[in-house]
């Protein structure tokens, strides 16, 4: 594949202007507590060696097309705050979109799923992101072999960048084809963090709805069931994730995001609940407050009686 212009198979569906719509997380964006600091260089690579990965056709050539604007002061940055230990290459997110543009232009449907494909396989950070982009889009005919290779993806998410791209793209199959919400149904009971987080994520256009119809009421209903499901998981991205979600449906459905604060909003953690109130002011949470732990001397008081000091000095034994 040219690297500046891919070739030309006739396009089966032309894409829409949705292809920017999950930006890089901003510096506010929260670490994981659980997860320790990543080696760095475990998880950048010079250009060079990205030649080595066992890819071939065009997605070694997209990864050649990468490794040309490769920052390697960056990709340390970037292996660091996002906490990676796959391959970083410091590519910014403005060069991703000029270098997806031509390719979802000019490559027919099948060549970019396996395009996408190839590049998710990978394990580039950086690439996963282009293979979300590379399938977000509002309208694509026959769909399914989409939907099978994005939703065979949530299982390896481990990064809100990688989550916030692929949660985009997932979310325009969903609302092509709402059924498809039975099977993010069974992503909010899954082991893994980053599956129930998507769910929530895949799902956030039925909480931007401006006059939903009585089935999507009935979404969205079900979608904050499974929100309120997460409000006692602690780990940060998940409280983000609860907290964007009701946010956004606080702009358009004051009456639920309210009702789900008052319930639920004393269990969130504090920096989310902010989050989540932010177009609500009138709301007002009452946080019970924890019963204080007692303390050592507290402890020694209640057990025995108070010593002397000739009895807690061994000198003076």
């Amino acid at each position: 594949m040219n690297t500046s212009n891919a070739p030309t198979n006739g396009t089966i569906d032309a894409p829409d202007n949705t292809v920017d719509t999950a930006a890089t997380p901003a510096i506010d964006t929260p670490v994981d507590p659980i997860a320790g600091e990543t080696t760095n260089t475990l998880s950048t690579q010079a250009p060079e060696d990205v030649q080595d990965i066992p890819v071939h056709g065009p997605t070694a050539d997209a990864l050649a097309a990468l490794a040309q604007h490769a920052n390697p002061e960056r990709a340390i940055q970037m292996a660091k705050y996002h906490k990676q230990k796959r391959t970083v290459l410091g590519v910014s997110n403005e060069i991703l979109n000029t270098l997806c543009k031509p390719w979802r232009l000019e490559l027919d449907l099948s060549d970019r799923i396996a395009l996408a494909q190839g590049l998710w396989q990978s394990d580039v950070f950086e690439a996963q992101i282009l293979a979300a982009k590379l399938l977000t889009q509002a309208r694509i005919k026959d769909d399914g072999p989409v939907w099978d290779l994005m939703s065979g993806w949530v299982a390896e998410i481990d990064s809100w960048a990688i989550a916030e791209h692929a949660c985009s793209a997932i979310s325009k199959r969903l609302i092509a084809n709402p059924d498809r919400l039975e099977q993010v149904q069974d992503w909010t009971t899954s082991d893994h963090m980053w599956t129930r987080l998507t769910a929530l994520m895949a799902t956030l256009p039925w909480a931007k709805l401006p006059n939903p119809k009585p089935h999507e009421l009935e979404a969205r209903d079900r979608i904050l069931g499974w929100a309120a499901g997460y409000v006692t998981d602690k780990n940060l991205f998940m409280q983000k994730a609860i907290a964007t979600w009701v946010r956004d449906l606080s702009k358009h459905d004051t009456e639920r995001a309210t009702a789900f604060m008052i319930e639920h909003g004393a269990t969130l953690k504090p920096v989310a609940r902010k989050e989540a109130l932010r177009h609500l002011p009138h709301v007002h949470i009452t946080v019970p407050t924890p019963p204080l732990a007692p303390t050592q001397e507290t402890e020694a008081d209640m057990d025995s009686t108070p010593e002397t000091d000739a009895q807690s000095n061994p000198e003076t034994e």
